[in-house]
């Protein structure tokens, strides 16, 4: 008997043994598992604090939008014989040191006049109804700008209003 349950106590051991190398491997693959998903949330967390670095001021740059735009238009409307003042001569710098803010924070303004018309980034506020003959090659070109549209970083945040050609 004592050499049957030798035999017994052998096998018991090497199941054992089985058993303890068959934890070890669940618990290492288990391990390796865990360890992969914690690096994968440390890499999306950073993506997303630099996604949201990358907005952070979206809201104060949209309050500024409006005011660029009103120095543009003011700029265009200044008569010929005052373009040299000094008055004029500040509003203008005074938009060009708006321009350059929006600029370092990854704002740029869309091309309007001349180019084809794209949903995506321009909104059509009226159709040219005095068609000529010249301008049949204009349709679908934007012929006019209503007021300027800007993207942040490739992203549209604001379309630019604009007269279409037919």
């Amino acid at each position: 008997m004592s050499e049957e349950k030798n035999k017994e106590n052998k096998k018991e051991k090497k199941d054992i043994d089985i058993k303890k190398k068959m934890d070890i491997g669940d618990l290492e693959n288990k391990y390796k598992r865990a360890l992969a998903d914690y690096q994968n949330l440390l890499k999306q967390t950073v993506k997303e604090k630099e996604e949201f670095a990358k907005y952070a001021n979206l809201n104060l740059i949209m309050e500024i939008l409006p005011i660029v735009n009103n120095f543009k238009i003011s700029v265009e409307h200044v008569p010929e014989d005052q373009k040299g003042s000094a008055w004029v001569q500040g509003i203008i710098y005074i938009k060009k040191q708006l321009m350059d803010i929006l600029s370092a924070n990854g704002v740029e303004e869309i091309k309007t006049v001349g180019e084809k018309f794209n949903p995506e980034m321009h909104e059509a506020v009226e159709n040219n109804k005095n068609e000529d003959k010249k301008d049949k090659d204009k349709k679908g070109i934007i012929i006019k700008e209503i007021t300027a549209g800007y993207r942040m970083r490739g992203k549209v945040i604001s379309a630019a209003k604009v007269i279409v050609g037919n």
